[in-house]
């Protein structure tokens, strides 16, 4: 499955607050335009900060959201004033904090093809 690339990487999930995250926020982004160089910039830098821990490029009200882990607000302050300042493209943040985390994980379900 490697080979044919269906086996992206392999993760190991760590409790996050032990490891001094304990902090989870869901940050809405909504992009001034959607030019894809300045898209293809805020993925380079998506990718490049370890504290993001998921992107999605998504319709609806905003255009990205991001999974952000931080060891406290000040923190996350600091990551999104990082990415305002360094994606001018950004119009708006809009940012959930989480109270709790029911189910973390990558697992995607596929179609047994053994049949």
């Amino acid at each position: 499955m490697r080979d044919d690339g269906v086996i992206l990487g392999q993760v190991t999930i760590v409790d996050a607050k032990k490891v001094g995250m304990p902090l989870t926020f869901v940050t809405a982004l909504e992009i001034e335009r959607e030019r894809k160089d300045l898209l293809a910039q805020l993925k380079r830098w998506l990718d490049k900060e370890d504290s993001v821990q998921q992107a999605i490029y998504t319709t609806g009200s905003a255009d990205v959201y991001l999974i952000v882990v931080a060891k406290n607000v000040e923190a996350y302050d600091a990551i999104t004033q990082r990415l305002v300042e360094e994606n001018p493209n950004i119009r708006r943040v809009t940012t959930s904090v989480s109270l709790q985390t029911y189910k973390r994980g990558l697992y995607i379900p596929a179609e047994d093809d053994t049949d």
